[in-house]
């Protein structure tokens, strides 16, 4: 016989199979059933229903429910705090998901504090030259450009570049992302050559991914 924690791990695999289908009504009731029936076997401050919050708080938000995703990010990070500490990884996740939805929100101020905390957290918990550290700086830059602060955003983006060309190979289309958010944060400073070249650099990536899709 089916336990309840089975039963809740089969519904969250039911879920994250119908949100990769973009069926996230779906999802979304899977998460909740998976949800009310950890907080019943585990209590509410446990990592397993923190991380159903987070997926519950990504089909809210791709269903167009920002403030219910915002409720499930922040109840999530509250609990990985507790139980985890701030130095954790799955902490730097929330606070990510977390600084997205609150810059949707149009509050950029608070997500680029959350953002912030995100990118301590991460390089204190996998190193500076990690691909998540890589993450956190983008989000940090796409929110500082929001904010005004070009030049902040440069080099965030300047800095997630290095990692993900050194981590990912510089074939990886992470790396032709960074290259277009540096462009945008060269253009609104006015640079418009290096805006250019970095624009032509990611060009070159694509075109070199479209004649050698698989260069293993």
């Amino acid at each position: 016989m089916e336990t309840d924690i089975e039963r809740a791990t089969a519904l969250m695999a039911e879920g994250g199979a119908a949100a990769a289908a973009a069926d996230h009504a779906a999802a979304k009731q899977c998460f909740e059933a998976a949800l009310a029936i950890r907080r019943q076997a585990h209590g509410e401050m446990h990592p397993d229903v923190a991380a159903t919050l987070s997926h519950l708080g990504q089909v809210s938000d791709a269903l167009g429910d920002t403030a219910a995703a915002r409720d499930c990010f922040e109840q999530a990070l509250a609990i990985r705090r507790q139980v985890l500490g701030d130095a954790h990884p799955d902490v730097a996740l929330s606070l990510n998901d977390l600084g997205v939805v609150l810059s949707s929100l149009g509050d950029h101020a608070a997500a680029r504090d959350r953002h912030e905390q995100a990118l301590a957290a991460s390089r204190q918990a996998l190193g500076e030259a990690h691909p998540k550290v890589a993450v956190s700086l983008t989000n940090l830059g796409i929110v500082s450009g929001r904010l005004g602060d070009h030049a902040r955003a440069r080099d965030c983006f300047r800095q997630a570049l290095a990692i993900r060309r050194q981590a990912l190979g510089e074939a990886h289309p992470d790396v032709a992302e960074s290259l277009d958010n540096l462009a945008k944060a060269y253009r609104a400073l006015g640079d418009d050559a290096a805006a250019r070249d970095c624009l032509e650099q990611a060009r070159e990536l694509l075109l070199r991914s479209l004649r050698d899709p698989d260069p293993a």
